[in-house]
């Protein structure tokens, strides 16, 4: 069983991003990185893959399905690391779609592992089935 300092642990290694429907950040823990000061603009310019992946999840039919990406040689202003994303549409209790951005901090088991930038792109199109121009 794990004791307090262990779930402590386990939580700053984890980010919650939720995103209303046209990508501003609507609320963050901020465990990882500071998401405040992104505006939709500059969210989608600092992480284009953003857009591919809301383009993914709009499609009808895959409003359920939870995108995963795994391994991504992630940087935002200080902070890089290599980390897991997962991407899912939610609706809160007034019937508002979000999509929320889940950052799960790897760098203890993938150190060695190691990507180039716009290998994040050609991972999210294969999952989601779009072709990059």
């Amino acid at each position: 069983m794990k004791d307090q300092s262990e779930h402590n642990a386990d939580a700053v290694k984890c980010q919650y991003i939720t995103l209303d429907a046209m990508g501003n950040v609507t609320e963050s823990c901020d465990t990882l990185f500071e998401m405040e000061s992104f505006s939709r603009v500059t969210l989608f310019r600092k992480f284009p893959f953003l857009e591919m992946i809301f383009a993914g999840l709009s499609r009808p039919g895959s409003e359920s399905e939870p995108v995963f990406i795994p391994d991504v040689d992630f940087t935002c202003d200080e902070y890089h690391s290599v980390c897991d994303f997962t991407f899912m549409r939610t609706t809160d209790a007034h019937g508002v779609k979000n999509i929320v951005w889940m950052v799960y901090d790897n760098s203890e088991h993938y150190k060695h592992v190691i990507r180039p930038g716009k290998q994040i792109l050609k991972k999210a199109a294969g999952i989601l089935n779009l072709t990059l121009l």
